[in-house]
């Protein structure tokens, strides 16, 4: 065994420490993280010395006592994903599921203090890794897409639920907008809400979502276009089917527009944008949603 002097831990027990956490935590398993660059900063050990290290038990050598360690730890974060995404693991089946969130773990393993972060690309690895990813969009099939995005919207709702919101603020209210004569009502500036989330689908994921969520065996939807919004109200999260326009124009309110500039910009996306009454009415509903911290 030899240490090496490069970034290496003022301390024996420091050192250690930190090549047992590159070790057990490797996605590869022990030999992989006894080979890894992260261990071998701290201690380069061959795979034969280990017990150099790690004393052997009655029962295991050295690297079957890591092997209890790093299977703990791999373990632990899949129940998490199992905790994070209940209904993606309801429509994919617990074998299928453990091997999508594994493969994730292997490619993006965890790098942060806390496990708020764990499954921030997971939706994107799914996108990324889905057998058609290489074939154009026309001859893809809809049942990636489903999986997709029902993880984009599952993780979507655990942070619309542990991130800000506008809890104990003083909201825009209904009454105070219908009270807008047009001419201010077009040039104000709705913000939504720290907590607010736009999602444009091409199946009603979030339908099959509540349903697992609830307990039940909801069937894969088909594809349908799908457009919803959440946010959190009361510390609940909430989900609202939109239009196609309403999507249009709740995109284009990014707070920085005036109204009459989102409906001239949903306009362009939708091809027909809403009048004005018509507008003024989804704002209302919205804000008594708490879509909006701010008019």
């Amino acid at each position: 065994m030899s240490a090496r002097d490069d970034s290496a831990p003022k301390s024996e027990l420091e050192r250690i420490q930190r090549w047992m956490q590159a070790v057990m935590t490797h996605p590869g398993g022990v030999g992989a993280g006894v080979a890894s660059e992260d261990a071998r900063r701290s201690i380069a050990v061959e795979a034969g010395a280990l017990e150099t290290i790690v004393a052997p038990s009655a029962t295991l050598d050295a690297a079957g006592r890591l092997a209890v360690y790093s299977r703990s730890y791999h373990a632990r974060l899949l129940e998490c994903f199992r905790q994070m995404f209940p209904a993606l693991l309801r429509a994919l089946g617990e074998n299928l599921f453990d091997l999508f969130a594994l493969d994730y773990l292997r490619r993006h393993p965890p790098r942060s203090y806390t496990l708020d972060r764990l499954a921030d690309d997971f939706a994107r690895h799914l996108a990324e890794t889905r057998p058609d990813a290489d074939a154009p969009t026309s001859e893809r099939e809809s049942w990636p897409d489903f999986v997709v995005e029902l993880a984009t919207l599952e993780w979507a709702f655990l942070k619309v639920y542990d991130g800000p919101g506008v809890e104990g603020r003083a909201l825009p209210r209904a009454e105070d907008l219908r009270a807008l004569d047009d001419g201010r009502l077009l040039a104000s500036s709705p913000r939504p809400a720290p907590c607010l989330r736009r999602f444009a689908f091409s199946h009603p994921v979030h339908v099959y979502m509540l349903a697992a969520r609830r307990g039940e065996s909801p069937a894969p939807p088909a594809p349908a276009e799908t457009f919803v919004a959440a946010t959190r109200t009361d510390y609940r999260v909430k989900l609202f089917e939109l239009s196609a326009p309403q999507y249009a124009l709740l995109h284009a309110l990014d707070g920085r527009q005036t109204l009459g500039q989102a409906l001239e910009r949903a306009a362009r996306a939708d091809g027909l944008g809403p009048d004005v009454e018509t507008a003024r009415g989804w704002l209302c509903e919205w804000a008594g949603n708490g879509f909006f911290e701010a008019v």
